[in-house]
Formats: structure tokens, C-alpha cells, sequence
């Protein structure tokens, strides 16, 4: 085994240094094959870090974490759709629901797999939110390193994303939703 042949995302960059080292000590010991073959997997490892570092963007002050990000969001979308649309559970949970059913459909998960979780989901007792949503958050960064998805960088982009268009345009979308009966109208 090779020191590379262990490299996690987190610590690619010591992972393509170690590859070069290994690279080096190859090319002195006459062993040319081992050498490209350690070279390749270091540019393998420096790529991906690239793309890693690529996807990064600086964060503004505003979002530069989690629970500025979280407040944030709720201010924006009362300023967008009016409190008595945004802050109330039901409307929040079922955006929610929509973002996470439209993840499992990017992901190739069927419908009908879905519907097998909401049955056994709600054959249990109801549990706490707090722990929920704690769950939630755990079992996101989870796919996300599964995905190769620096979540953290998506989040920050989003909200980026989604605030830089006018309310107009999110206000159009939520009223098409209540129109269709799967949202609150905006009250703004």
C-alpha cells in the first residue's frame, strides 16, 4: 500500500506532498513504473483539491457561518413573503420537504421509495424537533462528503444565489405554488 492509497478529502493536501515524496524515492531507486504510477495518483489528489478549492468562494460577512447565515435567511424571506406567510412551521416544513424531495430526485431516488419512507416514518412516535433537525443536519453533511459536496460552500452560494435575484421573482413562484394549493400565498 501506498501512502496515497489512504487519502481522505480533508487531508488531500499532505496527501499529494506525501505522494510526491514517495515519487521522488522511487525515481532513486530505479523503480520508474512505481514512480508514474505514484506521480499520477498525486495530480489525481491535486485535482481534486483544486476543484475543491474552485468551489470555495469567499465568504461575506454576513454569512460567514452557520447561525448567520440561519438568521439571514429567515429575515429574507419574511422581507420577501410577508411574516405571515414565511414564519409560519407548516409553510417552512413544506418548502423544506420540497428542497429535500428535489435532492432525492437528483440523486435518482423513485418515488415510490420515498413514499415507503414516509409510511414507516410515520408508524413511529413523533420525536423532538430540536433532535430532528439535528439529524437532518448530520445526515445532509454526510451525503455531501458521500457526493463530494462541500456542503458549506452550496449553502453559502445559495444564499448568495437566491438573494441577489429580486423578490419579485420568488414572490411570482411562491404565489404559482398557492395557486397549485402546495404553498401559502406571500403576504408581502
Amino acid at each position: 500500500m501506498k501512502a496515497t492509497d489512504f487519502c481522505g478529502i480533508a487531508d488531500i493536501a499532505d496527501c499529494v506532498r506525501d505522494a510526491i515524496d514517495l515519487t521522488l524515492d522511487e525515481i532513486h531507486l530505479a523503480k520508474i513504473d512505481e514512480a508514474e504510477r505514484a506521480l499520477k495518483q498525486s495530480i489525481r489528489h491535486t485535482e481534486i483539491l483544486l476543484d475543491r478549492l474552485r468551489s470555495v468562494r469567499k465568504p461575506t460577512k454576513a454569512f460567514s457561518n452557520r447561525a448567520d447565515r440561519q438568521a439571514a435567511i429567515l429575515q429574507w424571506a419574511n422581507a420577501t413573503f410577508g411574516k405571515r406567510t414565511a414564519s409560519v412551521t407548516a409553510e417552512r416544513i413544506a418548502r423544506f420537504m420540497e428542497e429535500a424531495i428535489e435532492l432525492a430526485q437528483a440523486t435518482h431516488m423513485f418515488p415510490e421509495d420515498i413514499k415507503e419512507l414516509v409510511d414507516h416514518v410515520y408508524t413511529k412516535p413523533a420525536g423532538d424537533v430540536a433532535q430532528e433537525i439535528g439529524q437532518v443536519g448530520v445526515a445532509l453533511l454526510a451525503l455531501a462528503e458521500h457526493l463530494q459536496v462541500n456542503a458549506d460552500a452550496e449553502e453559502r452560494n445559495e444564499l448568495e444565489r437566491i438573494t441577489s435575484l429580486p423578490k419579485e421573482h420568488w414572490q411570482a413562484r411562491q404565489n404559482a405554488k398557492a395557486a397549485k394549493g402546495l404553498a401559502l400565498e406571500t403576504t408581502e
